[in-house]
């Protein structure tokens, strides 16, 4: 019998209780212009499928929770680098 057990890391990581915002509202809601959001996002320093992801409608989504880790300075969760 196969014991499958999850913790709430493993739960973060996959997605389940991940908050994720347009581009645009995250904009309005942190003071940061769509344009620096974009940047950081080029620059490496937002990650793809750590603070963003691309829907299959091509409208940029970002996951608020780690985006507020970033702006902290807080590890990432999901054993990626700072």
């Amino acid at each position: 019998m196969f014991i499958f057990s999850l913790t709430f890391q493993h739960f973060l990581c996959l997605g389940v209780l991940m908050d994720w915002k347009t581009l645009e509202k995250v904009a309005e809601e942190s003071g940061l212009s769509k344009e620096s959001l974009r940047a950081l996002q080029k620059k490496g320093q937002l990650r793809e499928r750590v603070h963003w992801v691309k829907a299959p409608n091509g409208r940029i989504f970002l996951n608020i929770k780690a985006v507020e880790r970033w702006i902290i300075g807080k590890p990432e969760l999901c054993g990626g680098r700072q």
